[in-house]
């Protein structure tokens, strides 16, 4: 999944009723598993100047690169996080580790290739899902189109909670971009 599908789905999720006044902290646990990848894009594109292919089809892969990203993705990391900050009653980073956990279990099933070691370190394991959430060539029109109606149905959830004309807004306008740059991808190989 893209990164603000995780921030629209765990809102929506997990952001609701009592914990809405701690919408930042579940919105910095939708995004953390992914700052690792942004870190090394904008280290890779604006400081190396790496071409944006060698970016993505070598860069990504080397080993070293992906070790860093698996510390953003490791759940027995996060899980740590979370068991601490529920012995410590910390409200705020029990919903910050629950909502990077969920943006993980999210991305399992649908990360190829690019899958992550979720169990390092106790484990090198890497799951290889048979299912791509943007690679057409393993079901990334399916992928794609279930995560867009994952997102329609959280953002449903979230333009009833919140009145003002700022969040409606931003939720509609995302919600319109996903479905023409799912169109405009996927629709030519329909």
């Amino acid at each position: 999944m893209n990164t603000p599908a995780h921030l629209v789905v765990n809102l929506a999720l997990l952001a609701g009723g009592t914990r809405r006044r701690h919408l930042a902290w579940v919105a910095g646990g939708a995004v953390l598993p992914d700052l690792g990848m942004f870190g090394f894009f904008a280290y890779q594109y604006y400081v190396a100047r790496t071409p944006m292919l060698t970016i993505w089809d070598e860069r990504y892969f080397d080993p070293a690169w992906q070790l860093f990203f698996d510390l953003w993705n490791a759940l027995p990391l996060l899980l740590l996080g979370l068991v601490v900050a529920s012995y410590k009653r910390r409200e705020v980073w029990m919903l910050f580790f629950a909502s990077a956990i969920l943006h993980v279990l999210l991305d399992l099933p649908v990360h190829r290739e690019d899958g992550h070691r979720h169990l390092w370190p106790l484990s090198d394991w890497r799951f290889m899902s048979p299912v791509s959430y943007w690679d057409p060539a393993h079901g990334g029109a399916l992928g794609s189109l279930l995560e867009l109606l994952l997102i329609a149905a959280a953002s449903l959830v979230l333009w009833r909670r919140h009145r003002s004309r700022a969040p409606r807004t931003a939720l509609a306008l995302y919600n319109i971009a996903k479905l023409v740059t799912w169109l405009g991808f996927y629709g030519p190989r329909l």
